[in-house]
């Protein structure tokens, strides 16, 4: 295991993240594209930094890593996979800035899907409500969350329902949902993957 860190809002930090990981196993199966910032960014307020900063490491930053890991993963025939949010398809009130950003990395995922395929397996999880929010622009209780959701009851992480953006090779996006009660086996290649949380990445990467 190698763990390694870096503020990814700074752009040279992505390509160092995967030369580092490239230096220390010698390949590379999977990047998965997890860091992410979450703040509210009131119209009257938002300002051309708070944006930006949304921006670099919930969009910029997962485009990044995707060029840097390209060679690599063309080699290996490996995948990235994007973790997106609902509120990319539709904006959460007051987050316009995170909602922006997430919407731009659907984007960047169908384009990745059409420039690496078919080498490289580029897809999006659109994790959808495993805890209900406290948000009073959400205003959920797990009973307003369950009567919308199709299966009638919340996500959780075992049983695992989110909704996930596939984008075939010509890069357009398929929305799905696991069937009920149907667990899906975790691929080799993700198992191997880098993970981020908070603005800032974790990569843990076993050798093959």
């Amino acid at each position: 295991m190698l763990p390694l860190a870096a503020e990814l809002a700074e752009p040279e930090r992505c390509r160092a993240l995967v030369e580092a990981a490239l230096a220390h196993f010698g390949r590379l199966d999977a990047v998965v594209a997890n860091a992410s910032l979450f703040a509210p960014t009131p119209l009257a307020t938002l300002g051309a930094e708070d944006f930006d900063r949304m921006m670099a490491v919930n969009a910029r930053a997962p485009l990044l890593l995707a060029i840097a890991a390209a060679p690599a993963l063309r080699v290996a025939r490996g995948a990235i996979v994007m973790i997106g949010d609902v509120f990319g398809l539709r904006p959460l009130p007051r987050f316009l800035a995170y909602s922006a950003s997430k919407a731009a990395l659907l984007m960047i995922t169908q384009g990745l899907a059409r420039e690496l395929a078919p080498e490289v397996r580029v897809n999006a999880v659109l994790p959808g409500t495993v805890l209900p929010s406290e948000l009073p622009e959400k205003a959920e209780s797990a009973e307003t969350v369950a009567a919308r959701a199709p299966l009638g009851r919340l996500g959780s992480p075992g049983r695992g329902g989110p909704r996930r953006a596939l984008a075939d090779p010509r890069g357009e996006l398929h929305h799905r949902r696991p069937a009920a009660g149907r667990r899906r086996p975790t691929h080799p290649a993700v198992r191997r993957s880098s993970q981020a949380q908070a603005g800032r990445v974790s990569t843990a990467a076993t050798s093959p």
